[in-house]
């Protein structure tokens, strides 16, 4: 019994001390979407000048609790304390037209600056795409962050086997775009292109240079709940068997 007793210890121990680090992502974690898109360190940058979005398949239905992707800053000019907002809405898949897109509203949400954790991520020579305005500015910067969003308050659930659009936009605390894109992944690509949002539709989004599909850096994950009761179911496990010994 008392080997128990501490045996939980030690578990309740561990899951403090690892509290801190569920809020960052890292490649090879946990994930529930068709498989992470990760940032291609030296792909583009696309502005959110205005709402940007893409696609992902649910492979194990649940709360979405758990957002990350991956952003620069125009001219590695950072400007994190001026986000005044991120906002974020989940789509149903619309395959009405020539390509897919986000279709029907199903949840949103709007995050402020203490709701949310960036970190620096990485460096690679980057460009600076904005296909609203047409700029296009290969070599602009060097520097990566990673955007966390975790223990989203009455998150979408989704449902495995489904199609979702993932749609973001950044603003500052006056309600105005910031020089920040999000960054283009490396991925292999999932079925339809990104889109932009261009005032009354979404266009997709091609490579400015080569003219290729662009799918976005992001990637969906377990809830930390989610990843702790497996631990302590693994743990009960591991005391049931010593029992019966």
């Amino acid at each position: 019994m008392k080997t128990t007793v501490m045996a939980l210890m030690a578990v309740a121990v561990l899951a403090l001390v690892a509290a801190p680090a569920i809020a960052d992502w890292n490649e090879g974690d946990p994930y529930k979407m068709h498989w992470p898109q990760m940032p291609n360190p030296v792909g583009w940058d696309v502005a959110f000048s205005t709402n940007l979005a893409d696609d992902w398949g649910c492979t194990q239905s649940g709360p979405v609790t758990d957002i990350h992707f991956w952003i620069s800053w125009k001219d590695d000019e950072e400007m994190t304390n001026q986000i005044g907002m991120i906002s974020i809405t989940i789509h149903a898949d619309d395959r009405t037209g020539e390509y897919s897109k986000p279709g029907e509203f199903l949840w949103g949400q709007a995050f402020l600056p203490d709701q949310v954790t960036i970190r620096p991520y990485g460096t690679g020579d980057q460009g600076w795409f904005d296909p609203l305005e047409g700029v296009v500015i290969p070599n602009d910067h060097q520097l990566i962050y990673q955007v966390n969003i975790t223990d989203i308050r009455n998150p979408f659930y989704q449902e495995e086997g489904k199609i979702y659009w993932l749609n973001l936009y950044i603003q500052d605390k006056d309600g105005w775009p910031l020089p920040v894109g999000w960054k283009t992944s490396k991925s292999d690509h999932f079925e339809d292109d990104a889109v932009f949002w261009a005032g009354n539709e979404y266009f997709e989004l091609i490579d400015p240079r080569t003219q290729e599909s662009l799918d976005l850096a992001f990637v969906i994950t377990p809830e930390p709940a989610t990843l702790m009761l497996i631990t302590l179911g693994g743990t009960g496990l591991i005391f049931r068997r010593k029992k019966r010994k």
